[in-house]
């Protein structure tokens, strides 16, 4: 839906709702699912069932977003665009037989199936004032956005809690947000080339952020309780939500870094047929140094439908926060003794004992070259080989 602001201004509005049933190519589990002797395992009715949910996973969501651009002037506009959405989902893990030492039988006699319950939120707007000035286009503008990913595990047990485990646990949320400011001004020079000399620059400052919040206490930990029965009774089980435990204290983070950067873009027809473009762009990381980076462009077109285009350029990007300082933690079993597997920020003790480095940023080199033809005004051909 559009609304008329003002009578030279706009305001678009949209929203979307979807609801998608989950998928699921299993076939039936033969495997035997209870102890052995057992009468249980030759009922039709509890053996050869599908157990398991394979394919894709039930989710909800929807969201709203908006577009606003109304003049304020003869020669400036304001305006605005974002949006946010609500997913709910929910995904299925792998069946908990009811002879698995990580049922809690007493819960869930013929096993468990259970999920991963997800609630993503995310949320973006940017809102600007652009305009011309004495020839300079310019375009000043504020960017933020946030995604927030909760985890919640349903039809679950904690082994180590035993017989009074919850089957519902909040596992944790990681969430990441970011905010740009950006200046951007841009004109054309008559200096005696075949065109104008278009020249662009700009800078932008940028704040990131991460976050891993903890789950609750009955999702990660080991609340002593012994493997209740069954051949192994009295053993150590995994603690933690079955599926997926909780993040831990241990597991969970702050952090944020920022950057400044400006660029400068000049291009032209300097001659006849031949265009030429030059780029430069300096960046700072609070955390990774400066770099410097440029591109150069050129495209010649000896007749009239045939085009020969070619580009050189340096790229540069650093890692992101949680590639850096991502965390969690679960428990596997090898010849039934259980052992405690993190992964480890690279940048803690531990992680540098076994022999980590610091991440480093990635820096790449790129080349392309190309062909353009218009031999029919109806027809056009590309072809591109591109290498990084």
């Amino acid at each position: 839906y559009a609304l008329a602001i003002g009578g030279d201004g706009v305001l678009q509005l949209a929203g979307e709702y979807r609801n998608r049933g989950f998928t699921n190519r299993s076939a039936p589990d033969l495997r035997q699912q209870y102890f052995a002797g057992d009468p249980r395992n030759s009922d039709p009715s509890l053996s050869g069932r599908i157990n398991h949910r394979q394919g894709d996973a039930d989710t909800e969501d929807g969201g709203v977003f908006f577009n606003l651009a109304k003049p304020v002037s003869e020669a400036a506009e304001v305006y605005g665009f974002g949006g946010a959405t609500l997913r709910r989902g929910e995904a299925a893990g792998f069946f908990r037989r009811a002879l698995d030492d990580r049922t809690v039988r007493a819960i869930h006699p013929n096993g468990f199936l259970p999920m991963i319950a997800t609630k993503i939120s995310d949320f973006s707007g940017v809102t600007g004032l652009r305009g011309e000035r004495a020839g300079w286009r310019w375009d000043v503008s504020a960017n933020y956005g946030r995604n927030l990913f909760h985890f919640d595990v349903k039809n679950s047990n904690n082994v180590t809690l035993g017989a009074a485990s919850p089957t519902e646990f909040y596992a944790g949320t990681l969430i990441f947000d970011q905010f740009t400011g950006n200046l951007d001004l841009a004109k054309s020079f008559a200096i005696g080339l075949t065109s104008p000399l278009n020249i662009a620059v700009g800078g932008e400052f940028r704040r990131d952020g991460y976050r891993i919040t903890e789950g609750e206490p009955d999702s990660y930990r080991d609340g002593g309780v012994r493997i209740l029965d069954g051949p192994n009774a009295g053993g150590q089980g995994a603690p933690g939500a079955q599926v997926f435990p909780g993040f831990r204290p241990t597991d969970a983070t702050r952090q944020n870094r920022n950057n400044v950067a400006g660029y400068i873009d000049l291009e032209a027809q300097v001659v006849q047929r031949v265009l030429l473009g030059v780029a430069g762009r300096v960046e700072h990381y609070n955390d990774f140094g400066s770099t410097t980076d440029g591109k150069i462009t050129a495209r010649f077109e000896p007749v009239p439908g045939f085009a020969v285009r070619g580009a050189v350029a340096t790229g540069f990007k650093a890692p992101s926060l949680g590639q850096s300082f991502f965390s969690a933690t679960s428990t596997n079993f090898v010849n039934g003794v259980p052992f405690e597997n993190r992964t480890f920020p690279v940048n803690t003790p531990v992680a540098q004992a076994l022999g980590a480095r610091e991440l480093t940023a990635e820096k790449s080199e790129n080349y392309s070259f190309g062909v353009a033809l218009n031999p029919l005004k109806s027809l056009s051909i590309t072809a591109d080989y591109y290498q990084i």
